[in-house]
């Protein structure tokens, strides 16, 4: 029996020689090519592509009758991810009581984003007290799209539709200080094409504006 133990304890002892040899010998095979995957540090996975957003433009189904809240409810039901509200529709919502907190939390509660504003400020036209009243206007149009949590409102040419031969230079001046007055209250006037307008009817006129104005928020 001794003898059969000692002969035992001599073959594990060989037998573990034996794999600790083959392990040596099978990783001294391994190049450094096989060996990077191991070394590298984990790379971080691609960002997800971001999500195309639909926005529903109120114009398409308001027509000046449907209360803004109303309009919100159709939006989500729809399946809209943001929506394009009517300055003046949020306006009548204030006149009759309601609180903007209030409206910005129901636009939060049913999922959607406030993406732009349609908005009517005389900001472009010749006439400098209509141009100045314009400005104030916007202003507080600005403000209260800010307040429903909307960085963007539309700037039209607004009162510049009539008449033909409007001065670029002239309105890419007022829109540059249309932009200025957005930087302070944290929302960018986007210049907009009117096709049925006797100006600003043109993706040129607009591009022109838009480069002459010279503003990194343009």
């Amino acid at each position: 029996m001794q003898h059969e133990n000692i002969q035992r304890r001599q073959w594990l002892a060989q037998s573990s020689l034996i794999a600790a040899a083959g392990c040596l010998a099978t990783q001294s095979r391994l190049t450094a090519t096989e060996l990077e995957p191991a070394l590298k540090p984990a790379q971080p996975e691609p960002p997800p592509a971001p999500k195309f957003r639909y926005c529903l433009n109120m114009s398409t189904i308001n027509g000046g009758e449907i209360p803004v809240r109303e309009q919100l409810k159709i939006a989500a039901e729809a399946g809209y991810d943001a929506v394009e509200l009517w300055v003046r529709d949020v306006d009548k919502f204030t006149a009759s009581g309601g609180v903007l907190s209030d409206l910005r939390k129901e636009i939060l509660d049913l999922g959607l984003g406030v993406d732009s504003a349609i908005a009517f400020g005389k900001w472009i036209v010749d006439d400098e007290a209509e141009r100045n009243a314009g400005l104030e206007q916007s202003k507080r149009d600005m403000e209260t799209i800010r307040a429903l949590g909307g960085r963007y409102i539309a700037a039209p040419p607004v009162g510049a539709t009539d008449k033909p031969g409007l001065n670029l230079d002239a309105a890419a001046e007022r829109y540059r200080k249309l932009i200025e007055i957005g930087l302070a209250r944290d929302v960018t006037p986007q210049i907009e094409l009117w096709g049925f307008s006797k100006n600003l009817a043109t993706l040129a006129e607009v591009l022109y504006i838009a480069a002459a104005a010279n503003h990194p928020n343009a």
